[in-house]
């Protein structure tokens, strides 16, 4: 019957749960990096966590599949099947199996969207503080002659802080 496509989906289950309690790791690493300002550490924790998120792209195309399979068995259409509709139809060792996945999925998802909202404030303070202090340091007037791109003084005798090229 279909308990070879339960067995399957609760293993891409426990492979995606798996990958996001990593991702969830990275999340809390990251935390801590962006407090410290290491950027380049950041970099390496952001592409680190790409490679983690193609790899649950392809362990959720093999779920979408193995749902549509197991959705002709239960004559669900497979967008309205859930987990909770298929544990009623399996037997009790695959239904704590799934409750489990499920269940972990859950708890991981939800600490990895409070972790990530704590490092999205982090990052929105310390972009602020970057404004406020360029906002500052633009505004001094230090009195110090400066040349502008001509060769002459700059009349309004301020100093540009950032070189940018576009």
């Amino acid at each position: 019957m279909y308990t070879g496509f339960i067995s399957k989906l609760a293993d891409i289950l426990e492979q995606e749960r798996a990958i996001y309690q990593d991702i969830l790791k990275m999340s809390k690493e990251k935390t801590n990096v962006i407090i410290e300002g290491r950027v380049s550490d950041l970099e390496r924790i952001v592409s680190s966590e790409q490679s983690l998120i193609v790899q649950l792209g392809k362990l959720e195309e093999l779920r979408e599949n193995l749902i549509s399979e197991i959705s002709s068995y239960l004559n669900i259409p497979p967008q309205d099947l859930k987990i909770s509709d298929i544990i009623v139809h399996v037997d009790e060792e695959q239904a704590e199996r799934l409750r489990i996945c499920k269940k972990g999925i859950e708890g991981t998802l939800n600490e990895l969207m409070n972790v990530n909202d704590l490092n999205s404030k982090l990052i929105k303070n310390s972009l602020e503080y970057i404004d406020f202090s360029i906002n500052i340091l633009s505004r001094l007037d230090t009195g110090i002659n400066s040349y502008g791109s001509t060769g002459h003084v700059n009349p309004s005798g301020k100093r540009n802080f950032l070189d940018i090229k576009l």
